[in-house]
């Protein structure tokens, strides 16, 4: 596990927002899995910037954010999972 400092921090805030309208533009999003989406965005985007990759280039919020769009449907499903766990 790593600290971001503050700088990364806002890297990281950006990209989650950009992943989020490129979540919304993928038209993914429904009722069932409005409260699971931004989560599962974020445990998605937090994949990327763990990777040295992300960093590269001084980090591009907007590549951090593309790159985690295909992670985002494990993610869904792992927070799926565990809300079904919880409910019995």
């Amino acid at each position: 596990m790593r600290a971001y400092d503050t700088e990364e921090c806002t890297l990281l805030a950006k990209a989650l927002d950009h992943a989020w309208e490129l979540y919304l533009k993928s038209k993914r999003l429904t009722a069932y899995n409005l409260d699971l989406a931004k989560g599962a965005i974020a445990y998605a985007v937090m994949d990327v910037a763990r990777m040295d990759v992300a960093w590269k280039g001084g980090g591009n919020p907007r590549q951090i954010a593309k790159a985690a769009m295909p992670r985002v449907s494990v993610h869904e499903r792992r927070l799926q999972a565990e809300r079904a766990i919880r409910r019995e």
